[in-house]
């Protein structure tokens, strides 16, 4: 059958008889053809010869079979592997190391990373900021050879060049009218000049010239004019050992050891030692049973102490001049390590008072650091101050002021070492330790007395009375008819000897104990 169908009339044909309506005949069967229209509602676009418009609305796009392409395309223009690799090579990789100089081959990265460095010392050789700077901070300027004058001005010293270039020639300068001020500059001055010419010098004490060289024996320490009294006869003061111990030769008599959990007192390779022990609550503790009484002037402790470590937690050491009661110091002076502090103390009544060696009257200019070494620890003391000295150096000072700094001035010499916690082993070791005093010898007057029955003998000799520490040593030397007469008698007490004294209860019979039934005392000296 032909292609298309013509529409015969009808009754209820729309379009006229006759009209054609294009068809394809496929088996007989006719497939009506239809124009295609993109058009929306209400509107009309034909799809024309330029090709019917694709869209893959959002997706993707499916091609089966080869597609044909009408122009040719020049892949020589494009960028291939061969030439993105010659591309790469005059680029540079991203990490490229900048070339060692400015004309050395390099990438493109290489280069940029070449005059970022360029740059950055640049910017270096600016300064950071604008204003004033100094000569290090500042642009390196040349003056122009046709500067004008440049005003200059110096608030300091200047240094002129001498009159030749090698600057062996010395300025010579006229003061012949002028007075020159010369200044050390915190240093010294050194004067050339041969022996047998003589150098004057003017003193001055900053405001105006010194006549008379100011001499004074003023010791600001102590508060005394040394050596001189208020009539300026020159004062000698005897110091005299009144108690003491060389402790490396083994302990005196004189001493009292107490030892608790552990602890110990010895002798060893030539120091004594008091150990705690281990033990958190061991103790070693000596004094001597002697009192030291003062005698109204100046006395003093000397020690020769060394300590095992520089301290530590839950151990108290102490050496001193002090009391104890339950273990604890009452009354006195001593130094004292207590943990890792050591302490100048003033102690009355129990309630101590402690000033560590970093707050000490002397530690700006005589500062004292405790090592394991031996040093020498003096106390001196009076009425109502103490002075605290190590190695000869006076390091603290201490005073009562308006009152008493102690209970008593009668002390023991005392030394401890106790632990309150931990479980190691602290010494305390002393190669010596003494006590005395400053000042003339006491003179005592008494009446004369006779033995009974004696016969009255002029005055010719001196009761004179020493002191080793435990007894009084009463001593008598009569010259009769040019014989020396020597008699000695111990004495249980010397307070006790020094109140009879002056109390002139020196009776016939003691008298006669001490010197003899025939024998007169004149004058009784007391002698340390």
């Amino acid at each position: 059958m032909a292609d298309n169908v013509t529409i015969t009339s009808g009754a209820n044909s729309t379009p006229p008889a006759g009209t054609v309506v294009a068809t394809d005949d496929v088996g007989g069967v006719q497939y009506q053809r239809i124009k295609l229209d993109v058009g929306g509602d209400g509107a009309s676009t034909p799809v024309t010869s330029t090709g019917l418009p694709i869209n893959d609305a959002g997706g993707s796009l499916t091609v089966d079979g080869t597609v044909a392409i009408s122009n040719q395309v020049d892949i020589g223009s494009l960028a291939l592997e061969s030439t993105q690799s010659a591309g790469n090579t005059l680029i540079g990789a991203v990490n490229e190391t900048a070339p060692a100089s400015d004309t050395a081959s390099s990438g493109l990265n290489g280069r940029l990373q070449r005059i970022a460095q360029r740059l950055t010392s640049l910017i270096a050789l600016f300064p950071t900021s604008l204003g004033q700077k100094n000569m290090a901070g500042s642009l390196a300027v040349t003056v122009a050879s046709d500067q004008s004058a440049v005003p200059a001005s110096q608030s300091g010293t200047w240094t002129v060049q001498p009159g030749n270039t090698a600057n062996t020639t010395a300025w010579k300068v006229d003061a012949s009218s002028v007075a020159v001020p010369v200044t050390d500059n915190s240093g010294s001055l050194t004067v050339d000049a041969p022996v047998s010419t003589p150098v004057f010098v003017r003193l001055s004490d900053g405001s105006a010239a010194i006549s008379t060289l100011p001499v004074t024996q003023f010791d600001a320490d102590l508060g005394l004019n040394v050596g001189m009294d208020a009539l300026r006869d020159m004062l000698v003061a005897q110091r005299y050992t009144v108690l003491a111990d060389s402790v490396a030769d083994g302990f005196a008599s004189f001493w009292t050891q107490q030892v608790a959990n552990g602890g110990s007192i010895s002798v060893a390779t030539g120091e004594g030692l008091l150990q705690t022990s281990t033990s958190a609550t061991g103790s070693a503790q000596m004094y001597s049973t002697t009192v030291i009484y003062y005698p109204g002037q100046v006395s003093w402790l000397n020690s020769a102490i060394r300590v095992g470590d520089t301290g530590s937690a839950g151990n108290t050491r102490r050496w001193g001049a002090f009391t104890i009661i339950n273990g604890a110091p009452w009354d006195g002076f001593y130094y004292e390590l207590s943990g890792t502090t050591l302490n100048a103390v003033s102690c009355k009544a129990g309630t101590a008072t402690a000033v560590a060696s970093g707050s000490w009257t002397k530690a700006s200019t005589n500062p004292f650091t405790l090592d394991t070494n031996y040093h020498q620890f003096e106390i001196r003391y009076t009425a109502n101050t103490v002075h605290f000295l190590v190695d000869n150096l006076l390091r603290h000072v201490a005073t009562g002021g308006s009152t008493s700094i102690t209970q008593t001035l009668d002390f023991p010499i005392s030394l401890q070492t106790i632990n309150t916690s931990g479980s190691t082993e602290r010494t305390l070791a002393v190669r010596n330790i003494g006590v005395g005093r400053f000042g003339q010898p006491e003179l005592i007057k008494s009446t004369s007395a006779v033995a009974e029955g004696a016969t009255a003998l002029p005055p010719t000799g001196d009761l004179s009375m020493g002191w080793d520490g435990m007894n009084a040593r009463a001593l008598w030397v009569q010259n009769l008819e040019g014989h020396n007469t020597l008699l000695t008698h111990d004495i249980p007490s010397r307070r006790l000897l020094e109140e009879m004294l002056l109390e002139q209860r020196m009776t016939n019979s003691l008298l006669a104990q001490l010197v003899g039934p025939d024998q007169t005392i004149e004058d009784l000296r007391l002698v340390s």
